[in-house]
């Protein structure tokens, strides 16, 4: 006669489910952030966008900071920033 293997099924307590689970939301809220941030980071300001659409326009540096009423250093900064490939 052949023996037949026995299942054994182990079932956490709900306070340990809860726990991991827990975590997992916290490490997901965590990652949200994260993204949000960075896409924040990587965005032009209201400004920076301003002075690309100039830019795009083919407005030189001098007449873009005479219109806009800043520096020509202010207009060029956004090109040096790292992460700013389209200016």
């Amino acid at each position: 006669m052949t023996e037949m293997a026995e299942t054994v099924y182990v079932v956490s307590d709900d306070a340990s489910v809860r726990t991991r689970l827990g975590r997992q939301r916290a490490h997901l809220a965590d990652a949200l952030a994260v993204n949000a941030l960075r896409a924040r980071l990587m965005s032009p300001t209201p400004r920076q966008g301003e002075v690309l659409r100039w830019v795009i326009g083919g407005a030189r540096d001098k007449q873009i900071a005479e219109d806009l009423g800043i520096a020509v250093k202010t207009v060029k900064i956004p090109r040096k920033r790292p992460g700013n490939a389209v200016l």
